[in-house]
């Protein structure tokens, strides 16, 4: 188990090292666009471009959380857990840690040393991008599910179908009784919520208004997804919902 969990840990660190050295290519290519605009006096067009390339980099971290959480699910499952919930509960722990340094570690390391966290396309910019990605983007990305668009087109196929559609009745009932529930990355994208708000206020005071909205936004979205979309759930132990309520306190 555990050399399987050390798997998980390089593949995540790999995944990590890689927008680090992404971001950090986009910054000093801001820092270039911005002496050249500095020198020249013409300032309109290189900063759109720079505000570009920061929106760029919000979405490179935003397709890395993506890509973190698919790897550390797939690769978590060969570890060997002895239940389900310890499962998810090691998912949802790695996801929301490894997220976190991506999301919010990585961002302010590309700037160290920087004079001005506050200009075009700089630190404060990018941590609005990403709080506004995380707080509302995701949600909605929840709602546009392809997966689920993907089944309501086959059924009503299906139905069109009639007499000469060749499912069974066991895929039918496969098919109609919705999409699984990933718990772990629930539980996960609101902790990254709370570390990043935490974590950066200081620098955006705005910030706890824009999550206020934003856990209100996503909690009627999961609810909505649940009790329209989800299949019933797996139970789960009492652990998932202990040990996260435990980390609220960190923040």
């Amino acid at each position: 188990m555990f050399k399987r969990s050390l798997i998980t840990y390089l593949i995540t660190f790999l995944c990590l090292v890689t927008v680090f050295g992404i971001n950090l290519g986009l910054a000093l290519l801001r820092d270039f666009l911005v002496d050249r605009a500095e020198e020249s006096g013409q300032n309109s067009g290189i900063y759109i471009l720079v505000l570009l390339i920061g929106v760029a980099s919000s979405l490179v971290v935003a397709i890395n959380n993506w890509v973190l959480s698919l790897v550390i699910r797939r690769v978590s499952i060969y570890e060997g857990h002895d239940t389900y919930t310890y499962l998810n509960l090691s998912i949802a722990l790695k996801e929301t840690f490894s997220m976190f340094i991506n999301t919010g570690v990585i961002p302010i390391l590309v700037n160290l040393g920087r004079n001005n966290w506050f200009g075009y396309g700089d630190l404060s910019i990018d941590i609005l991008f990403i709080m506004f990605a995380i707080n509302f983007v995701s949600p909605t990305l929840s709602i546009l599910d392809v997966v689920h668009f993907w089944r309501k087109f086959r059924i009503w196929f299906e139905k069109k179908k009639g007499k000469e559609s060749l499912m069974t009745q066991r895929e039918a009932n496969e098919l109609s009784e919705g999409t699984e529930m990933d718990l772990s990355r629930l539980y996960a994208g609101t902790m990254l919520v709370f570390f990043m708000t935490a974590f950066y206020t200081p620098l955006i005071p705005l910030l706890p208004v824009i999550s206020f909205f934003g856990l209100v936004y996503k909690y009627w979205v999961e609810k909505i997804i649940l009790l329209r979309r989800n299949k019933l759930p797996e139970q789960f132990a009492e652990q998932m919902a202990l040990n996260f309520s435990n980390l609220v306190p960190l923040c």
